[in-house]
């Protein structure tokens, strides 16, 4: 029988209608403390969550195993999923009871129905995942007895004797707060699965648990439960659940919104409200919008800034979208992974129309520029978004800047421009006038994200930070007013929208900074040739990088990598291959008359080099341009993007790069063992250290007025794969533990971290932070912007699939 897509959809959303009606109408029964209310409303449930239903819609639509990957081999995938379960099972159970453990009877039969219904694996985690139930889908969520005894409070029940053999704990999402467990009760000879909520109670009443408890949730994602059950917790996404009500709406129930309310918002914005498809989409034949010719597009461009900044929804690392539609039929395509509505905004009048419909009906907002960003902060799934990528406007004042609501006037050259301003459209039109801004290294990174991180620069040693170069912004706050801040008025926001991290105290629609006379570059190609796997690259790399405080003060600013493991060579040196392992890097000069400074500046690091480590070869290649922007034009960063990237980072001083260098080897021997290569850059130094903003200070971190490097580390991992996902995440942190022990008063760079730093507070804003709170509390009470990690974000968590709600 052939496929047809849209009748599975039909069918599927018929089920799932039919099931969310009857949980509605038994929620209105359900009372927390009326335990007979809780047992009739469960004796409800189960007369009516019925599989039978779900197969008749199943039937319906001809659903007999047309999707498949491979037909063929089908049946043996199935088998190694459930056979991979059962031994993860024994591995984590007591060796007496080993034999008696097989995943429950249920689960072979859901996973055979399911199997039928859309092929193994979409998504397809690794050879052994199938996801068909998000309780089971990961190995990881294996527990031992005793975790399982904490997680489900066995070990506190009364009357006590439940003996646990093993199981699994779901974790967040649609079936949160829940255990499988493998156990007997005091009275029972033999062992039988059961299910119980987490951070609860078992309890003596247990009765056959609804196969499918279906929520009323969007087509592909459905919720199953198997086993017994003692006081499940149901959680129906826009019902009366307690857990629910302080969340924030996604494109899961973005539906309790009328049409009506979206097409006021629209007409508001003059048409601009986008419902934009997920960008791969294109490349998945079920989709509305599949296209092969525009697929194809769409894979060429995903490894390109340019592809992501362009959409209105899509952003650079796979990671942040959770791969819920890569351009690959291979994978499942979902459409409430990315943002439901988006804000096309050009005006900060149409900023304001998105932040007050977010505020006013308790939806989750973001801001979206480019894309741009290592934290994942300009991304959430069924949320609304605001894109600002059209806001670039730049406007250059040339003879000073007079600050909106004082008297002050500013002398020397100014830009205002545009809150999604891309810092090479920005270089560029400056450098019509001779000038040039604080900037980073690539051109699609948007002003608007940027600034409010601090912002690094290769010009930092020279002028400071980019938040310390800003006179003025307008932004649109949580409250809806469209306000200039600066020196003079709201001083506050002010301060804390320099440094305090984007995405927290408003949205920038414009930002004015001072510019400086763009300088004449001498640049430098450098590298310092390895066999892989050196045992000496870690005392070679401690070596550099304690030259870099010196070098600094010589006028140097730089980027550079160490890696044991074989790295791409960007630049064209006749001497060297495509690809080597090292220490290699660029370095800068500004305005340097003398043609053989660089030469002169790393000729005893060379010297230093072949006496020590002989087996090193090191080549230099140097090049001058006019100005900064000719630099920038040829050799801002043009890496490839579109895949799955995990960051850390650490702020380090001249004590922690001199006083030790045996310590900072360890550090880069710790960083390379673990993640194969550590990169530093060299943007801090006098221009930093000793930087006035205006008004007096600003939020950047105060370490960075000590530190003289960033320093990073960084991995990735492949698609579809939450074990390898989990690997790179511990491996970042293991690697950059280290650089802590380094520095531990010191502290990390927001705009390129860790999401998963455990002291983000301290590490990404040290002692500011406890005034950034304040503001954020003043200014935005009720957590319009939120993002992770970000200033005053611990009053809320995401849990089911993308939904923020109150801790």
């Amino acid at each position: 029988m052939e496929f047809n897509q849209a009748k599975v959809f039909e069918a599927l959303d018929a089920y799932r209608e039919h099931i969310a009606s009857q949980i509605q109408k038994n929620m209105e029964l359900y009372d927390w403390a009326d335990e007979e209310i809780n047992d009739a409303r469960m004796e409800y449930l189960e007369e009516r969550l019925e599989i039978g239903e779900y197969m008749k819609g199943v039937r319906l639509s001809g659903l007999d195993g047309t999707i498949r990957r491979d037909p063929a081999n089908g049946a043996g995938i199935l088998e190694a999923y459930v056979s991979h379960i059962e031994a993860a099972l024994r591995e984590n159970s007591p060796e007496d009871i080993r034999h008696t453990i097989k995943s429950p009877a249920e689960l072979r039969v859901v996973a055979e129905e399911v199997h039928g219904l859309i092929g193994p694996g979409m998504p397809y985690h690794n050879h052994h995942q199938l996801t068909f139930w998000s309780l089971t889908r990961e190995t990881s969520r294996v527990k031992t007895p005793e975790e399982l005894e904490d997680e489900t409070g066995l070990n506190g029940w009364d009357p006590r004797g439940w003996t646990m053999g093993g199981g699994w704990n779901s974790g967040d999402g649609q079936d949160a707060s829940c255990c499988v467990v493998y156990c007997r009760k005091p009275d029972e000879d033999g062992w039988k699965w059961r299910i119980s909520p987490a951070d609860d109670l078992l309890s003596e009443k247990s009765g056959a648990l609804p196969h499918l408890a279906a929520a009323s949730q969007p087509r592909r994602t459905w919720q199953l439960n198997t086993g017994e059950v003692a006081r499940p917790v149901l959680l129906v996404l826009g019902s009366q659940s307690p857990r629910l009500k302080k969340g924030r709406l996604l494109r899961l129930d973005i539906r309790v919104l009328n049409s009506e309310s979206w097409a006021a918002l629209n007409e508001s914005l003059g048409g601009r409200l986008l419902q934009p498809a997920a960008p791969g989409a294109v490349c998945h034949p079920g989709e509305p919008s599949y296209d092969a010719g525009r697929c194809a597009a769409a894979q060429a461009g995903w490894s390109k800034f340019d592809f992501h900044k362009a959409d209105p929804v899509s952003v650079m690392w796979d990671n942040w979208s959770n791969d819920t539609c890569l351009p690959d039929a291979a994978y499942l395509c979902r459409a409430d992974g990315y943002s439901a509505f988006v804000v096309n905004a050009t005006t900060p009048e149409h900023v304001k129309f998105g932040v007050d419909f977010a505020r006013e009906n308790n939806v989750r907002l973001i801001v979206k520029s480019t894309g741009h960003d290592y934290l994942g902060r300009s991304f959430a799934q069924g949320s609304q978004s605001i894109w600002v990528h059209h806001m670039q406007d730049v406007q250059y004042h040339g003879a000073g800047f007079q600050l909106a609501g004082s008297d002050i006037a500013i002398e020397g050259n100014a830009v205002t421009v545009g809150g999604g301003t891309e810092l090479y459209n920005a270089q560029k039109a400056l450098a019509e006038h001779g000038q040039a801004i604080v900037g980073g290294g690539c051109g699609t990174v948007g002003v608007g994200g940027f600034t409010p991180g601090g912002g690094h620069s290769l010009l930092g040693p020279r002028y400071g930070m980019a938040a310390d170069n800003v006179l003025q912004m307008e932004i649109v706050s949580p409250k809806g007013e469209i306000m200039t801040i600066n020196e003079a008025q709201n001083t506050d926001l002010f301060w804390a929208m320099r440094g305090g991290g984007p995405g927290t105290f408003g949205v920038i629609t414009s930002i004015t900074f001072l510019t400086h006379a763009s300088p004449a570059i001498t640049h430098t190609f450098w590298a310092i040739r390895t066999e892989p796997d050196a045992p000496y690259l870690p005392a070679l790399t401690a070596y550099v990088l304690s030259q870099m405080p010196a070098l600094e003060r010589a006028g140097m600013s730089m980027y550079c990598t160490s890696s044991r493991v074989l790295m791409d060579n960007p630049f064209p040196v006749q001497s060297l291959p495509t690809q080597i392992a090292g220490m290699m890097g660029v370095a800068l000069l500004q305005d340097q008359s003398n043609s053989e400074a660089m030469q002169e500046l790393w000729q005893p690091i060379n010297a230093t080099i072949a006496a020590r480590w002989p087996e090193a070869v090191f080549v230099l290649q140097t090049e001058q341009f006019a100005s900064w922007f000719d630099w920038f034009d040829k050799y801002r960063d043009a890496r490839p993007v579109g895949y799955h990237l995990i960051f850390a980072s650490r702020l380090l001083d001249e004590a922690a790069l001199t006083e030790d260098v045996d310590a900072l080897a360890a550090a880069v021997g710790t960083a390379t063992e673990r993640v194969g290569r550590v990169t530093a850059f060299l943007v801090s130094g006098r221009g930093v250290h000793e930087a006035v903003p205006r008004g007096g200070g600003n939020a950047v971190h105060p370490a960075w007025r000590r530190a003289y490097v960033h320093a990073m580390t960084t991995a990735q991992f492949p698609a579809m794969n939450a074990t390898a996902k989990r690997e790179a995440i511990e491996l970042v942190d293991a690697a950059a533990e280290g650089l802590r022990r380094l520095a531990p008063d010191m502290g990390s760079y927001i705009n390129e971290g860790s999401v998963y730093e455990k002291d983000w507070q301290q590490a990404y804003w040290g002692a500011n932070y406890e005034r950034l709170i304040g503001i954020k509390k003043t200014v935005d009470p009720d957590d319009v912007f939120w993002c992770e990690p970000c200033v005053g974000n611990e009053g809320w968590e995401v849990v089911d699939e993308g939904r923020l709600c109150r801790v």
